[in-house]
């Protein structure tokens, strides 16, 4: 079960990036939640490429970074959003 919650399964990804705004324009718990769910999918997945549309490049870069911290051996491809 990837979703696991409860007092004995409390792991997550924190964001402190720099580059994440800081002026409302990002929800940093809705952040969280995303890059701690995809970090899970990756680590169970294994995949050495990921693509990634421009839509959100913001979302991208902290993806990049966070992959890249946690030395997985991945890399991200930004495509144009279709």
């Amino acid at each position: 079960e990837v979703c696991k919650s409860g007092p004995t399964h409390g792991a997550f990804v924190e964001l402190l990036s720099d580059f994440i705004p800081r002026d409302g324009s990002f929800d940093q718990d809705v952040g969280v939640g995303e890059c701690t769910m995809l970090m899970k999918m990756l680590n169970l997945i294994q995949p050495t490429d990921l693509f990634l549309g421009r839509k959100d490049i913001i979302k991208s870069w902290i993806l990049q970074r966070t992959i890249d911290d946690l030395l997985y051996p991945i890399q991200i491809h930004q495509i144009p959003t279709i």
